[in-house]
C-alpha cells in the first residue's frame, strides 16, 4: 500500500504543472504555419526544467472575420478562464496581438505577452499592453526577390499573390517599399487588382516575362477560405506550370514553390517560448528587447522544381539548404549499415564479457538484496507517518483518485467518491470491477488497462464518457503502476468533472461551425463533410452530387434597398432551402449570395430534376413583406468517388453556375465536362 500511494504522490505532483501559459493563436489548429509555432514553443518549454501548463485557444481569424465572433470568442474567454491565472500568454500573428490590445485589461489584466509572427511591428499595435516583448516577424522579401532574378534574369514582371485580410494589407504596405527599391529593375503587379478575364489576357501576353511571388492567399473575393495547398494549386492552375512560383514562409514549402528566403513559424515560436521562459523566472517582461528573426532563417529551395526548371543553385550563397532532395545510398540505408558495421564487435565484446559477467552478478545480487533489506526497514518504521501524508495529499485533490491491482481489486480511493457517487471510501476499497462505474463504461475502462498492461510505451491512456446517473460528463485518466522489474503490478487513475467545459466547446464549435445570418453550416465545414461523403461513397458505391446555387441580381437587392434587406433575403431563402431539400442533405451559406448543397445517393438525373423544382418554386414564391419576386441559378456536377480534391468539384458547380448566369439567369445547369 505504501509503495502504490507513493507513485499516487508523484502522480499527483506531476499531474499540476507549477505555471500557466496561454498560447492564443490567430488562426486554427491544423494551419500549418500555427501548427509550426505551437512546435517551437513547445520545444522551447521541452529544454526547461520549469513544469508549464500550456493552454492552447485559437481565434479561427482567417475563416471567421465578423467582428460579431471576436466578440462572442471575448464573451467565451470571459467565462472559461474566469477562475485561472496565467503567468505568461504569448499571442501568436497579429490578430491575436490585436484581440489582447483590445481586451486583456478585462480577460487578463496585467499578465505579460509575449507576441510571435507580427508583420509590419508598430509599438502601437500594444499599446494598451503594460508587460510585453516578443519577435518581430521580418521577412527578406528583397532577398528572395534577388533570387528570383539571379535564376530568371530575363523575367522582368512579377506578380505578387495577397489577399485582401488584415494580415495581407498588413504585408502590401511592406511590399510597396520594396517595389520602390527594385525600381526599375522589376515591374510590379498585384493579384488582388486583376478581374479573371484580365488576368488570363495578361498571363498569355507575358508568360515567358513574369514570375510569382506567393505571399498571403487565403481567401478569395467572395470570402471563400482556402488552405495554404489549396491556394498554391489555385495559383499554378491560374499561371500554368511554366511560370515559377516563389515564396517566403515554410508553409508554402512542398507545395510547389521553387523557394526562397524562408520564414520559419517553427522559429518564431522558439524564439517566443525562450522569451517567455525568461519571464516565468521573474524577469520584466518589457524590459526584454524585442528580438527579430533575422540570423535564424535562410534560403530553402525545393529540389524537384529547380530540377523542373534546369536550375542550378546560385554561387556564393550561405545557409541554403534543400528539401525534396535525393539522398545517398550510405545515408538512405545508415540504419542498416552502421548496426551491421558494429555488429561483429559486439559480438566479440559480448563473448569476451559474458565470463565476467557471470562471476560479477552472484556478488551484484547479494548487495543489492542486502540493500533492499535496508530500504524495507527504514520504510517499515516511516510507513505509519508517510501513509498520512500520502492521504493527506489526495483526499485534498479536486478530483477522485484511486488505485487497483491487476485483477481490478480497489485498493485505494480518496474521499471524493462520495461527492461523485455518493458512496464512502470504505464502501468501495476491496471490491472488485470498479462498482462506482456504470456497465458500458466499465468495459471500455478494461480494455483500456489490458492495453497499459501489454504495451510498456504506453505512459497514460484518458478517456472521456457520460456518467447517466450523475447526468455529467467525466474524464478518467490512467496509469500503470510497476514494480521494482518493470512489470505491471497495478493501476492508477484520476477521475474529473468535465461536463461545464464539455459544454462551453460544444456551444463554440457549433457557433464556429454555423453561419451567424442564415443558421445554415459554414464555408469552413464544407471540406470535412465532403470528405466524409467521399468516405461513404466508398462504401455504398451510390452517385451523389454537388450543387451550387446563386442568388440573381442580388447586387441590384443591396443597393436598391439596401443591405439589411439583402440580410433578410438570405435568411428567408435559407430557412426555404431548408425546408425543401432532404434531410440527407446538407447545406452551407458558401459565401456573399451562394450556397452549396451536398446530395448523397441521387443521380445527376434525378438531382437535375430537384433542380428545376428548386428553382420553379422559388420564382413563384411571394417572400412577403421582403421582396415581391426571387429567382435563383443553380449549377449542379456529380460526385464520383475518386474526386477527393473539393476545390475541383467546387470548380465544376461553378463552371455551370456562370454558364447559368450566361445565359439568361433563373436557369439550371449540369457541367458536362
Amino acid at each position: 500500500m505504501i509503495a502504490r500511494l507513493i507513485f499516487l504522490l508523484f502522480f499527483t505532483t506531476t499531474l499540476f504543472a507549477d505555471k500557466n501559459v496561454l498560447v492564443l493563436h490567430s488562426y486554427h489548429h491544423g494551419l500549418q504555419w500555427t501548427d509550426s509555432i505551437s512546435k517551437g514553443i513547445i520545444a522551447a518549454f521541452e529544454s526547461s526544467e520549469e513544469k508549464i501548463n500550456i493552454y492552447f485557444e485559437y481565434l479561427d481569424s482567417k475563416r471567421n472575420l465578423e467582428s460579431s465572433f471576436l466578440e462572442r470568442t471575448f464573451r467565451y474567454f470571459l467565462l472559461k478562464h474566469n477562475n485561472t491565472a496565467f503567468d505568461a500568454i504569448i499571442a501568436s500573428d497579429n490578430d491575436a496581438l490585436a484581440f489582447l490590445n483590445d481586451y486583456q485589461h478585462e480577460l487578463f489584466p496585467n499578465t505579460p505577452v509575449v507576441f510571435c509572427g507580427i508583420n509590419n511591428f508598430d509599438p502601437q499595435m500594444a499599446s494598451n499592453l503594460p508587460h510585453v516583448t516578443g519577435v518581430k516577424e521580418v521577412v527578406d522579401y528583397d532577398g528572395t526577390l534577388a533570387l528570383a532574378i539571379d535564376l530568371f534574369p530575363k523575367r522582368k514582371k512579377v506578380v505578387v499573390v495577397l489577399d485582401n485580410t488584415y494580415t495581407a494589407n498588413t504585408i502590401r504596405t511592406e511590399i510597396k517599399e520594396v517595389e520602390k527599391r527594385f525600381n526599375p529593375e522589376l515591374d510590379f503587379y498585384y493579384f488582388w487588382d486583376f478581374e479573371t478575364q484580365d488576368l488570363e489576357a495578361f498571363i498569355h501576353k507575358h508568360k515567358e516575362d513574369i514570375f510569382v511571388y506567393a505571399l498571403a492567399f487565403n481567401r478569395d473575393k467572395k470570402g471563400n477560405f482556402f488552405s495554404y495547398s489549396e491556394s498554391i494549386a489555385i495559383i499554378k492552375r491560374l499561371f500554368g506550370p511554366t511560370i515559377p512560383v516563389f515564396g517566403s514562409w515554410d508553409f508554402f514549402l512542398g507545395q510547389g514553390i521553387i523557394g526562397g528566403v524562408i520564414v520559419s513559424g517553427f522559429n518564431q515560436g522558439h524564439t517566443a517560448g525562450t522569451l517567455t521562459l525568461e519571464v516565468l523566472q521573474g524577469k520584466e517582461a518589457s524590459a526584454l528587447p524585442t528580438q527579430t528573426n533575422i540570423g535564424k532563417d535562410g534560403i530553402i529551395f525545393d529540389y524537384k522544381e529547380m530540377q523542373r526548371f534546369s536550375l542550378k543553385t546560385p554561387k556564393g550563397l550561405l545557409h541554403v539548404s534543400y528539401i525534396n532532395k535525393p539522398i545517398g545510398f550510405f545515408a538512405q540505408h545508415k540504419t542498416v549499415l552502421i548496426p551491421l558495421g558494429v555488429l561483429f564487435l559486439i559480438l566479440l565484446i559480448g563473448v569476451l564479457l559474458r565470463e565476467f559477467r557471470n562471476h560479477e552478478r552472484n556478488q551484484m545480487l547479494k548487495e543489492a538484496n542486502a540493500l533492499l533489506d535496508q530500504k524495507i526497514a527504514l520504510a517499515t518504521q516511516e510507513s505509519q507517518k508517510n501513509e498520512k501524508l500520502f492521504r493527506f495529499v489526495a483526499d485534498s485533490s479536486l478530483y477522485l483518485i484511486w488505485v487497483a491491482d491487476t485483477k481490478y481489486n480497489i485498493t485505494y480511493i480518496n474521499t471524493k467518491v462520495k461527492e461523485y457517487f455518493d458512496l464512502s471510501p470504505q464502501d468501495i476499497i476491496g471490491s472488485h470491477d470498479f462498482p462506482f462505474l456504470s456497465p458500458s463504461y466499465k468495459k471500455e475502462l478494461r480494455a483500456q488497462l489490458e492495453a497499459l498492461h501489454q504495451d510498456r510505451t504506453l505512459e497514460s491512456i484518458a478517456f472521456e464518457f457520460y456518467c447517466d446517473t450523475l447526468d455529467k460528463y467525466m474524464k478518467n485518466t490512467v496509469m500503470p503502476i510497476h514494480d521494482s522489474e518493470g512489470v505491471v503490478d497495478g493501476y492508477k487513475g484520476i477521475i474529473e468533472d468535465i461536463t461545464e467545459e464539455k459544454i462551453h466547446l460544444d456551444l463554440l464549435e457549433e457557433a464556429a461551425q454555423t453561419d451567424a445570418l442564415t443558421g445554415l453550416l459554414n464555408r469552413s465545414t464544407l471540406e470535412v463533410n465532403y470528405l466524409n461523403l467521399l468516405q461513404k461513397m466508398r462504401l455504398s458505391q451510390e452517385e451523389s452530387c454537388l450543387m451550387m446555387i446563386d442568388i440573381d441580381h442580388f447586387k441590384e437587392i443591396n443597393d436598391c434597398a439596401g443591405h439589411l434587406m439583402g440580410d433578410n433575403v438570405l435568411k428567408r431563402l435559407a430557412q426555404y432551402l431548408k425546408a425543401y431539400f432532404r434531410k440527407s442533405d446538407l447545406i452551407f451559406r458558401y459565401g456573399g449570395e451562394e450556397f452549396v448543397v451536398l446530395l448523397p445517393d441521387i443521380s445527376q438525373k434525378d438531382a437535375y430534376t430537384s433542380a428545376q423544382t428548386l428553382k420553379a418554386k422559388v420564382s413563384e414564391e411571394p417572400f412577403e413583406g421582403i421582396i415581391s419576386s426571387l429567382t435563383i441559378s443553380i449549377g449542379l456536377t456529380v460526385i464520383s468517388k475518386d474526386d477527393s480534391v473539393l476545390m475541383e468539384t467546387i470548380a465544376k458547380a461553378d463552371k455551370a453556375l456562370y454558364r447559368a448566369k450566361k445565359n439568361g439567369r433563373n436557369r439550371v445547369e449540369a457541367f458536362d465536362g
